[in-house]
């Protein structure tokens, strides 16, 4: 019982700080290229987001993102790595600014995502005249999962932040996605 009060003590503490806290604009545009890895790390790729966010106050945003992920390897290494990997992601995003200060800030954010998923990967090797091939498996899908995030950002002007974050998805079919990068958010 005790953790539990003390959990809900802090974060009453945080809702109640990040309510006080005065916002310049309502509505964000926020852009990234993160570094991905794709299952169990088995694959990498580059992963590209834009989000609109639109503020209830300065501690507490919905957002809405759109993504393109693509992950591949030509297995000129290794044949048994070849793979083509493309994802298209939506999320939906209630994102939590608990702290603030001076120019750096600190966000969480939890929510929902939906993502069509194309992927083709070498599952067998056969030879033919003397000559090894590929033999392919092609999955395309549609698949609902559930996203978590967390960030700082350094305030560049008043209007701009430079933002470092990190990213969770994970899926009801096929691989989760874990990602790091480098963003940036535009008040307007």
């Amino acid at each position: 019982m005790k953790p539990g009060l003390i959990l809900l003590l802090a974060f009453l503490s945080i809702v109640n700080q990040t309510i006080g806290q005065e916002k310049k604009g309502k509505i964000d545009i926020k852009s990234s290229v993160d570094y991905a890895k794709l299952g169990e790390g088995d694959y990498s790729g580059i992963y590209f987001t834009n989000s609109l966010l639109y503020s209830f106050s300065s501690g507490f945003q919905i957002s809405g993102t759109i993504g393109f992920l693509n992950s591949s390897d030509d297995g000129s290494e290794n044949i048994v790595d070849t793979h083509f990997d493309n994802h298209i992601t939506g999320d939906i995003l209630l994102k939590i600014n608990p702290v603030e200060f001076g120019k750096f800030s600190m966000f969480f954010a939890f929510g929902g995502s939906v993502r069509h998923r194309s992927e083709s990967r070498v599952i067998s090797l056969f030879t033919f005249e003397g000559e090894i091939y590929p033999g392919y498996s092609s999955i395309v899908s549609y698949d609902l999962g559930y996203t978590g995030q967390a960030g700082i950002g350094f305030e560049i002007s008043p209007r701009i932040m430079l933002i470092l974050n990190g990213a969770m998805h994970t899926y009801n079919k096929g691989t989760s996605v874990a990602s790091v990068g480098l963003g940036v958010n535009i008040g307007l």
